[in-house]
């Protein structure tokens, strides 16, 4: 779901977790944090992959990883969330890789099909946005039914100051994607609600994909901030 991916689980630990996934190790060690998964075993790099200037918040369209090692956990707001312990473990350690494409229907409106790919098999909602700042209902099969509001603004727009810090130059001039997602309270009886910004930033020397949201709820007393950064692979 939009802005809610996993952050890093145990960075500087070995961490072993058995579920339906079987037996999964983590390990870091030299920069590289490396997860096996029934005998799988990934890498994920601790420094981030740069973005060309091709890919723009107007091009986003190619493939991009989270990189959980320079991300954010976002466990607590997945808790909140009413996410399971096992399934908020198993999205923790497996790997995410957004594929993207960024375009314009027939009709002038701005559209982006995402598809979530997780290592390990596990299934991951896709979305299916339409960048028009007007709300639309769609039952999540891990969040529940939401409302969602994708919209495109400049970041002197934006209202919330987290959500305005540390956006490149390109950003400011072609805008953000902004969009607002909560829960539909009357079907779920839940008041969360995400307002998350993409753009690009500029880590660790590098310019890369970044998202920021806020995440609010009455069962927290304080809003949670978190930042995203994505690994540029095609």
């Amino acid at each position: 779901m939009i802005g809610s991916e996993v952050g890093s689980a145990g960075r500087d630990t070995t961490l072993h977790v058995k579920s339906t996934l079987g037996h999964v190790d983590s390990i870091r060690s030299e920069g590289i944090t490396t997860v096996c998964v029934r005998g799988t075993t990934l890498a994920r790099p601790l420094l981030a992959m740069a973005c060309p200037d091709s890919v723009t918040t107007k091009n986003l369209t190619g493939k991009l990883r989270l990189n959980k090692s320079l991300s954010d956990s976002v466990d607590q707001t997945l808790k909140l969330q009413g996410i399971s312990y096992l399934m908020r473990t198993a999205i923790s350690i497996l790997s995410l890789t957004l594929e993207l494409n960024h375009y314009t229907d027939d009709a002038g409106v701005e559209r982006i099909d995402i598809k979530q790919i997780l290592s390990g098999g596990l299934k991951a909602p896709d979305d299916n946005l339409v960048i028009n700042n007007e709300d639309s209902r769609r039952d999540d099969h891990i969040f529940g039914p939401l409302v969602i509001n994708p919209r495109r603004t400049k970041v002197d727009k934006l209202e919330i100051d987290f959500l305005k810090e540390g956006w490149t130059e390109d950003t400011h001039e072609d805008g953000v994607i902004y969009c607002v997602v909560r829960s539909d309270t009357e079907k779920t009886g839940k008041d969360w609600a995400v307002h998350v910004v993409w753009g690009f930033t500029i880590k660790d020397g590098v310019r890369v994909f970044a998202r920021r949201y806020r995440f609010t709820t009455k069962n927290s007393p304080e809003p949670i901030y978190v930042k995203l950064y994505y690994d540029y692979s095609e």
